[in-house]
């Protein structure tokens, strides 16, 4: 089962070879135009508590197809992670990962770009603690970035 901890996207000002220009802002924001027009369906169920969500797969259907579109690209890059397990109930035991994740924005057009850090975290029995952390945090991110509802 999926865990997450609180997330946060920061635009990083600190990194000395950034270009924040403003052909990467208008990439974002058209990108961000054109999912607020055609929406991202909830095509996933949470059977057990009963609600819909969107995956991962339709926002990256969405997101890329639109990225491309619009000379922006994004490069994800992992910075750090912390790893722990526990007991379960039943005497098996869960792997958790905590990861801190950076995707870098560039704009083809002027190759203006800026950072965006954010967190995720996973717990699984077997070994997809540290997939599923980072899935986690890079929908996060997009949900962030492009303003996607998760409502």
């Amino acid at each position: 089962m999926e865990q997450l901890v609180p997330l946060t996207t920061s635009i990083n000002t600190d990194v000395k070879d950034q270009h924040i220009g403003i052909c990467v802002i208008q990439a974002v924001l058209a990108v961000k135009k054109h999912i607020a027009e055609i929406g991202i369906a909830k095509r996933g169920t949470n059977d057990k508590q009963h609600y819909q969500y969107r995956t991962l797969d339709d926002i990256y259907q969405k997101v890329c197809s639109l990225s491309a579109e619009h000379g922006l690209i994004c490069i994800p890059s992992a910075e750090s992670f912390t790893y722990s397990n526990y007991p379960t109930q039943n005497g098996g035991l869960m792997h958790m990962h905590t990861v801190t994740m950076s995707y870098h924005f560039a704009a083809q057009s002027d190759g203006s770009c800026f950072t965006a850090r954010i967190f995720g975290s996973a717990s699984d029995a077997g070994d997809k603690s540290m997939s599923k952390a980072v899935a986690s945090a890079h929908k996060s991110m997009l949900n962030q970035i492009f303003e996607i509802p998760v409502s």
